[in-house]
């Protein structure tokens, strides 16, 4: 979702008179940390889809470890528009997982039948299916796409992507690229 929330983003932000040239403008510092949650979440699916029992122990402290990693990224950029968005739904995401024993409680309906097969049987490290006694299964993985039914959404979703699509929006109209991403500030005298 975060992919087409930029792709959507560019778009807006073109048909809004803005440029792509003003993307190229910000200066990604702190980029390590994103990089290393990425590799983190992409070990632990890799991992678990090859059998290795050892990360369904770990995955909460891996979870947390790769979501925090995304908090010190964001923290740079906390002014910026659109982060504070992306950051609350990073944080509803991390919330209910966390509560959750590591994995992202999933709906089972209207699911991909392999998929689901896959859930059920507790395949999959970073999701597990909603049941009563799960936690706020409200921010869960409730909202099935109807065009690829083995992506499941979750309101952390939603929230992250908005604000992923506000930040390059409003970059792409170049309204804060000046004045939010130069570490000089105007002195008054």
């Amino acid at each position: 979702m975060l992919y087409e929330a930029i792709i959507v983003g560019i778009i807006a932000g073109w048909l809004a008179k803005g440029s792509i040239t003003n993307l190229a403008q910000i200066r990604l510092k702190y980029f390590l940390p994103v990089l290393g949650a990425i590799l983190i979440l992409i070990g632990m699916e890799y991992f678990g889809a090859r059998g290795y029992q050892e990360i369904f122990q770990w995955r909460q402290g891996l979870y947390l470890l790769s979501y925090i990693m995304f908090f010190i990224f964001l923290w740079q950029y906390r002014r910026m528009s659109g982060i504070k968005i992306l950051a609350l739904g990073l944080l509803c995401n991390l919330l209910v997982v966390m509560i959750n024993g590591g994995a992202m409680p999933t709906t089972t309906n209207g699911l991909d039948l392999e998929y689901l097969s896959a859930l059920q049987a507790g395949n999959l490290v970073t999701n597990t299916l909603i049941t009563e006694s799960t936690y706020l299964p409200w921010l869960g993985d409730v909202m099935v796409l109807p065009w690829q039914k083995t992506r499941v959404l979750s309101l952390g979703d939603i929230f992250a992507s908005a604000g992923l699509f506000w930040f390059v929006f409003q970059m792409m109209r170049g309204d804060q690229v000046c004045a939010k991403l130069t570490s000089v500030r105007k002195m008054k005298f």
